[in-house]
């Protein structure tokens, strides 16, 4: 009597069944497009620390506001700089006039408030977070903070950077105009891409300082 061996698959199929799982793997990637909502207060005070992806000024205001409450700890903002509408040095005069309820904020940065300089977008900003996780030996979940259609984005690229924290978003509103949500819908989809590519081919290009590791004053 012979045996009826199954017959393996054909290397089409294979490719095919590999394909499909990709593209079901991006489609459900997009639809998380701006689909959050705020984290519990046990969410968020599980944060090893709080790291805001400059941008919308609101997101540091957001991220200052948890830390004088007590509700976070230890904040790491990214992309400190001019492209950002932001000095270091005029930090604390210009986030006490934006936030005037907030007391004693020079101290309250000093304690517990850090910056990179370097980054200029955001993949840039996945990476200079990713120097500063290393330098300062930090462990355990992240606290995401940054703009509600800004996050699907900020949160690939920090979760490739930073494999092994846990990611906690915390959506600040935005009020974006629908053009301004549909470009930021494209970015999205170009981030999800890149991210599929080599890095030789996609995000190297797009890494500036942080091409070749993490720079000197990072």
């Amino acid at each position: 009597m012979t045996a009826n061996f199954a017959r393996p698959p054909s290397l089409l199929v294979l490719a095919l069944s590999l394909i499909f799982c990709a593209l079901a793997s991006f489609a459900s990637e997009l639809l998380q497009f701006d689909a959050f909502s705020p984290p519990s207060e046990a969410a968020v005070k599980r944060a090893a620390a709080a790291i805001v992806f400059t941008g919308d000024f609101a997101r540091i205001d957001e991220a200052l506001a948890l830390l004088a409450k007590g509700r976070v700890h230890r904040v790491f903002i990214s992309g400190v700089n001019g492209g950002a509408g932001l000095d270091k040095q005029s930090f604390v005069a210009q986030f006490a006039q934006r936030n005037p309820k907030l007391a004693s904020l020079d101290r309250l940065v000093a304690c517990c408030v850090e910056m990179g300089e370097a980054a200029e977008n955001t993949i840039q900003n996945a990476l200079e977070t990713q120097c500063w996780l290393k330098d300062r030996a930090v462990s355990g979940p992240l606290l995401l903070i940054t703009s509600r259609t800004h996050m699907a984005r900020a949160l690939a690229l920090l979760a490739r950077a930073a494999p092994n924290h846990a990611l906690i978003a915390y959506p600040v509103e935005d009020g974006l105009s629908e053009e301004g949500r549909s470009e930021e819908y494209l970015k999205f989809v170009e981030t999800l891409v890149l991210l599929r590519l080599p890095d030789v081919v996609g995000r190297s290009r797009f890494s500036g300082l942080f091409a070749g590791g993490c720079p000197p004053s990072s």
